[in-house]
């Protein structure tokens, strides 16, 4: 399932950050919009990558969330709806709701544990996640608080990691399940699908700021590692005709900690220039 191009999910494979969003704060003359009003994006289960659990939701009397269940059943679908662009907030933000109990939104209480909540709208922060994807694999960030959802000792899920990595980054990751698609109103201008990639990646590149990259496209997949004087940093994004998408953070190496979203237009085969990037990432253009 793709969010922010076509899917919710994110792989991070050969690991990557989510970072550098702009906190949504609703401005009083700006109304929220119900999240099922968003666009949807269809029903899903989410299997643990740690322990290969599904993520279950209303464990207990606090109806909390976690990756305990075996089987797939309406307490482990979700239906996700894509909630940017409407009342101030950036693309890319998301809203999962309980198939069990359709009244009921995934939410990030005051513990930072992950909870059934009842109602959902683009003024509720603590129900609102930034999503990414590569593959089938899920990685989640709260709106409200931002942190990553991980997947603690007890098997719970908590908004309470402070970056994507970590000592065992399986535990932000979850793989998606398709159950059924949730059909959306017709486009009445849908966008044109991007023409074929004219080349592929895959290479040594040399960026503006005399870092080295290897950078490896593995379909539409595209990774690398940079490094450089003062900084080691990873990416992972995918490419849709000549944009490549994605996020980027500093490595432990890295004397710099910083991360965030990164686009670079494929100019040709030997030039990448960026279009627009979140974080304090220095490099503007790669050639080979």
């Amino acid at each position: 399932m793709k969010f922010a191009t076509t899917s919710l999910a994110i792989s991070l494979a050969t690991a990557a950050g989510l970072s550098g969003f702009s906190t949504f704060r609703p401005s009083a003359s700006q109304a929220a919009t119900p999240c099922a009003s968003g666009t949807p994006v269809g029903r899903y289960a989410l299997k643990s990558k740690l322990n290969s659990r599904l993520v279950r939701a209303g464990i207990g009397p606090g109806s909390l969330v976690g990756a305990k269940s075996s089987r797939v059943g309406s307490w482990e679908t979700f239906d996700i709806y894509d909630v940017g662009n409407r009342d101030g907030l950036n693309g890319g933000t998301y809203a999962l709701r309980s198939v069990q109990d359709p009244s009921r939104w995934v939410s990030v209480n005051r513990q930072k544990a992950l909870q059934l909540m009842p109602g959902c709208s683009t003024a509720s922060r603590n129900r609102l996640f930034l999503a990414n994807r590569v593959g089938e694999i899920l990685q989640l960030q709260s709106i409200s608080n931002g942190q990553y959802v991980i997947q603690r000792s007890n098997d719970m899920l908590y908004a309470n990691a402070p970056t994507a990595g970590g000592n065992v980054p399986q535990a932000l990751q979850f793989r998606m399940g398709r159950i059924s698609s949730l059909t959306p109103s017709p486009s009445p201008n849908p966008s044109p699908r991007p023409g074929p990639s004219p080349s592929n990646l895959t290479g040594r590149w040399r960026g503006n700021n005399a870092g080295t990259y290897a950078i490896r496209q593995t379909g539409d997949v595209v990774s690398w590692r940079g490094h450089g004087g003062n900084f080691s940093n990873i990416f992972v994004g995918q490419r849709r005709g000549d944009i490549v998408s994605g996020y980027w953070q500093d490595t432990a190496r890295s004397r710099t900690q910083n991360s965030g979203r990164l686009s670079f237009k494929v100019v040709n085969g030997s030039t990448l220039v960026r279009i627009s990037h979140t974080g304090a990432l220095g490099n503007s253009s790669w050639s080979r």
